[in-house]
């Protein structure tokens, strides 16, 4: 039976606005007095703006601790992808260094290199014919530049002595 009677009211007075008994009549003159209540409507607007603002600020708090979150987050990751890449890049420098060191000594073949540097032969006589590349066209820029002095100061046979 309670369930008919809030079929009743509700198609009666929430779908249609229609006063069908009592209590439909002592809801509408209620809900006819809250709304011309100006008192309680100040009330109820100013409660309602109160609460965006606290959620506006409550939302401005979120946002900052977020960003100090994740930017110490971030700070963290970036010091240790920094210490990984210096770690790789002074690896791969000393790498470099010992390679030319074992070139110019000439001492070592290709297969040896590569087993101290942990390279295979392969890439080693790469980096052997880069590193002769480099120390031809060195050594030419160098007697280009012997040259040119010579050139400006005039001819001299010790010039010759001296390269």
């Amino acid at each position: 039976m309670k369930n008919i009677l809030l079929f009743h009211f509700q198609i009666c007075y929430i779908d249609h606005g229609e006063v069908s008994d009592d209590y439909t009549k002592a809801l509408e003159e209620e809900v006819s007095e809250s709304k011309n209540n100006t008192e309680w409507r100040r009330d109820y607007m100013t409660l309602s703006l109160k609460i965006k603002e606290e959620r506006k600020e409550a939302r401005l708090e979120g946002l900052e601790e977020g960003k100090t979150i994740g930017l110490e987050e971030g700070k963290s990751i970036g010091l240790e992808e920094g210490k990984t890449i210096g770690r790789s890049e002074g690896a791969n420098a000393f790498r470099e260094e010992m390679i030319e060191r074992f070139f110019e000594d000439n001492l070592l073949t290709d297969e040896q290199i590569g087993s101290y540097v942990f390279l295979d032969a392969s890439e080693v006589k790469k980096l052997r014919e880069e590193y002769n590349k480099t120390k031809l066209q060195t050594a030419g820029d160098n007697m280009r530049n012997e040259i040119k002095k010579v050139n400006r100061r005039g001819f001299d046979f010790n010039d010759l002595l001296d390269l």
